[in-house]
């Protein structure tokens, strides 16, 4: 009895130490929502750079009615250009203007009803070309965390060249521009950016008469351009 009495103590006071020993089991893992991306600063002065695929389409057709007929319109354009953003919160407001250079062209032969005739009455090509772009816009910007989502839209200027047959026209146009894009911070200072903007630039007549005949020669374009480039901002 008096060794049964002994065990049991042994026992107990074992387990009594045993129980002042720290815990080795693993700490809880921490709770709450996970970070998010740091917003980046949008704000301030940037210069731009941009090259451009556009896609269009241009028609020949006479004041009076009849169409040579609407082709598609493609080429390459450059531009370079500078914008101001302020930002609150998420949001972010700019302006922007650039100005570029290239050929976005389309060409028609006419139909069998209006063909484009040339010297000789030999089938020649009605042509369309947009020469120089200017855009003006307004940017409104969501800021998702180091990269920007993006609505433009404003004002646009240009040159079109215009051949019917043998007679060349160079024409001033202005008209409007409407897109989206989405921009990447890849520093403090630079961003990348694609964007697409739908340009409009209406319909001029080739010859400066105020449609005096039914045979003046008028000419719409339309493109949109597909634009990648970057920024380079100064700050706030």
């Amino acid at each position: 009895m008096k060794k049964t009495f002994a065990a049991a103590f042994c026992v107990l006071s074992f387990a009594a130490q045993a129980s002042d020993l720290p815990s080795r089991a693993p700490a809880p893992a921490p709770t709450g929502p996970a970070p998010i991306l740091a917003s980046a600063n949008w704000v301030g002065v940037y210069l731009s750079t941009q090259s451009a695929y556009g896609l269009g389409r241009q028609e020949h057709s006479l004041v009076g009615g009849g169409s040579y007929g609407a082709t598609a319109a493609r080429g390459l354009l450059g531009s370079a250009g500078a914008g101001f953003n302020l930002q609150t919160g998420a949001w972010v407001y700019g302006l922007e203007a650039d100005m570029g250079a290239g050929g976005i062209t389309g060409k028609t032969r006419g139909t069998l009803a209006q063909p484009c005739l040339g010297p000789g009455s030999v089938p020649d090509q009605c042509v369309t070309t947009l020469r120089s772009l200017a855009l003006g816009r307004a940017k409104l910007g969501y800021d998702m965390g180091g990269w920007m989502l993006y609505a433009a839209g404003g004002g646009a200027a240009g040159e079109l060249e215009a051949s019917r047959s043998y007679v060349r026209r160079t024409l001033s146009r202005g008209g409007w521009t409407a897109g989206a894009g989405a921009e990447w911070a890849l520093s403090p200072s630079i961003s990348a950016r694609a964007e697409v903007l739908h340009v409009n630039m209406g319909t001029a007549a080739m010859y400066p008469c105020d449609s005096c005949n039914t045979n003046n020669h008028r000419v719409k374009f339309e493109t949109s351009v597909f634009r990648i480039g970057a920024n380079y901002r100064f700050g706030g």
